[in-house]
């Protein structure tokens, strides 16, 4: 069993629309440069002498309405997880239908003023609830519980941008605290609210979700929105809103925002942020809003600002002292005690499957020098931890109760990638280790033929890798759910041999195909006599017994060639290569490779 940390990349999906789709996304990126231009054009209007109501609204509408097909477009071309960006497309739609008929509701009114509340609002409305639906979706696939510093980050964030905009509508709040226009108080307000608690949402699901570049399009559309909305609720009361302003270029510039990320995520479905730069992007704007609230106080008894805006200040600030206290870990309890639950947990969260990365180690058979097998090492890419290695989390698989149901998901993306391989031509053996809560299983192992059939992979395509502490507790069960499986051509292979007791007894008890001699006795082979003596014997007992033999950890030229000389079948580790990505393994394959050049 190899245990590594010198490892590159996991796998990236790099196009939702793969070859023939090419073209068509030419086309949505083509609209969406339309639409920007539009835009520009619409600015430029406004710059024009005079009053032209009709041609700012008209470019202004056509670059809505541009970013409308292009999303409508990538929904169409996207050929996976259509579910988010058809509510995401909706979204757009909808505020872009309510800015239509606010126009028309303007331009055939004699004072041009908005009424307010009015029909458009329900589609408005609708925009949100569609919005929220999409980022659900999106979020359920792969969110994990946040950790605490991200809760705080949210927490601030909201209060801090809260209270930046009860400081902008003082006037609104005052009018409302005295008991006049409560009605439009709470209409006007309503939409500016609604941006920034989705903004405290994006700023929750990039730092725990692996889509962390998408949703700063989203954040950025939502600020936007907030800028705008917030102004709009200034204007209304005095009804010096008109259509043809620089208010309006903010909305279309939010709207713009919100299409190209309808875009992004048809056109990079599984693409992966690295996790990192998530959870500093959330923590960025929890310093910006913290900078906000502070702003707050000291602007708020200058300006007459509103008491609410105080309060609201004050309480980002009291989140953002515990949030450096839990950093500097003076709240223990929340963090170095929460930590390990908090992983625990994840590692039960069905999303945690789907982030699990599977990385593969060739075997370079020595008599031929060519890579003809591979061993599956599993990592998690986590959402805020980056990727880990099997000893930094394996250990609470057990505590979690999850060690079976990751060792039955790593057998299927496994299987899945052979058969990929198979397809394009390099059919290629796959060794997965197994544990023994998976051994004790049986439904489990004997769900192993069925997946095969399913993938059409003749049973030696795998090979499951036992250690000889999976025996311990059963062994004579554990076998003889085995069994069957080798009986179908599974091959079997003893891990780790030579670092337990009964290390004899298991290869008499139980007849494998393979034997993995350990990295501790492969390490010293080349000056150690006594280290060299064992592996030479365990080799030519391991043929006499008609099994291979696979040589962990093979580092060094002069390991390979003493070991090539010793009969060893298969060599195994840096010398060969490191643990590389699937779509790496084609490549390996196609090289030739000789016994004394590595791969």
């Amino acid at each position: 069993m190899t245990h590594d940390a010198r490892i590159p990349a996991g796998r990236q999906a790099v196009s939702g629309v793969p070859g023939a789709g090419v073209p068509g996304r030419r086309s949505v990126r083509a609209l969406m440069v339309l639409a920007g231009l539009l835009l520009v054009s619409a600015l430029l209007a406004l710059a024009l002498p005079g009053s032209h109501p009709q041609l700012e609204a008209g470019l202004a509408l056509s670059s809505e309405w541009v970013a409308v097909l292009a999303c409508i477009a990538a929904v169409v071309l996207s050929r996976a997880h259509r579910v988010a960006p058809a509510l995401a497309a909706g979204a757009v739609a909808a505020t872009v239908l309510g800015d239509t008929l606010s126009v028309a509701v303007v331009l055939t009114d004699r004072s041009g003023a908005l009424p307010f509340p009015s029909w458009p609002d329900a589609f408005y409305l609708t925009f949100y609830l569609l919005l929220v639906a999409a980022m659900s979706v999106l979020a359920r696939r792969h969110l994990v519980a946040p950790t605490a510093t991200v809760v705080f980050d949210v927490v601030i964030t909201s209060f801090g941008l809260a209270a930046l905009l009860a400081l902008a509508l003082t006037p609104v709040l005052d009018s409302a605290l005295a008991g006049t226009g409560t009605t439009e108080f709470v209409l006007s307000t309503m939409y500016p609210l609604f941006d920034l608690l989705l903004v405290a949402t994006v700023v929750a699901i990039g730092a725990s979700d692996r889509w962390g570049g998408h949703w700063r399009l989203v954040g950025a559309a939502l600020l936007l929105f907030a800028a705008a909305d917030t102004l709009l609720a200034l204007q209304l009361p005095s009804d010096d809103y008109r259509v043809g302003t620089p208010l309006d270029a903010i909305w279309i510039a939010g709207c713009l925002l919100f299409a190209l990320w309808v875009c992004a995520i048809t056109a990079r479905p599984d693409a992966v942020a690295p996790p990192a730069s998530a959870t500093r992007a959330g923590t960025t704007l929890a310093v910006v809003s913290m900078a906000a609230a502070l702003a707050v106080l000291v602007l708020a008894p200058i300006i007459d600002g509103s008491i609410i805006a105080v309060v609201l200040a004050m309480a980002a600030l009291l989140a953002t002292v515990l949030s450096v206290a839990l950093r500097r870990g003076a709240l223990p309890a929340v963090g170095a005690t929460g930590r390990r639950q908090r992983t625990v947990r994840e590692l039960r969260s069905p999303a945690s499957h789907e982030q699990l990365v599977l990385m593969y180690q060739p075997k370079l058979r020595l008599s031929t020098g060519r890579v003809d097998g591979v061993e599956a090492l599993v990592r998690w890419r986590h959402p805020t931890r980056g990727l880990l290695v099997p000893a930094d989390f394996v250990p609470l698989l057990e505590e979690a109760g999850a060690l079976r149901a990751w060792t039955s998901s790593i057998l299927n993306v496994a299987l899945d990638d052979a058969a990929r391989w198979r397809q394009r031509g390099t059919p290629v053996g796959v060794a997965v280790n197994i544990t023994a809560e998976w051994l004790q299983d049986a439904r489990a192992v004997h769900e192993v033929l069925p997946a095969l059939g399913l993938r059409s992979l003749p049973p030696s395509t795998l090979t499951l890798e036992i250690t000889e502490q999976s025996l311990v507790a059963d062994p004579e069960a554990a076998w003889r759910r085995i069994e069957p499986l080798r009986a179908a051509g599974v091959r079997i292979s003893l891990d780790d041999f030579g670092t337990g007791y009964n290390s004899l007894s298991a290869l008499h008890d139980f007849p494998v195909d393979e034997v993995k001699i350990d990295r501790s006795f492969v390490e010293t082979v080349g000056g150690d006599a006594r280290a060299r003596a064992l592996v030479k014997s365990t080799i030519a007992l391991a043929e006499e017994l008609g099994s291979e033999t696979v040589a962990e950890g093979v580092e060094t030229e002069e390991q390979r060639r003493l070991l090539a000389e010793m009969g060893c079948t298969y060599a195994q580790g840096f010398l060969i290569s490191e643990p590389v990505p699937a779509e790496r393994i084609d490549d390996l394959l196609a090289s030739p490779g000789t016994p004394t050049t590595p791969l």
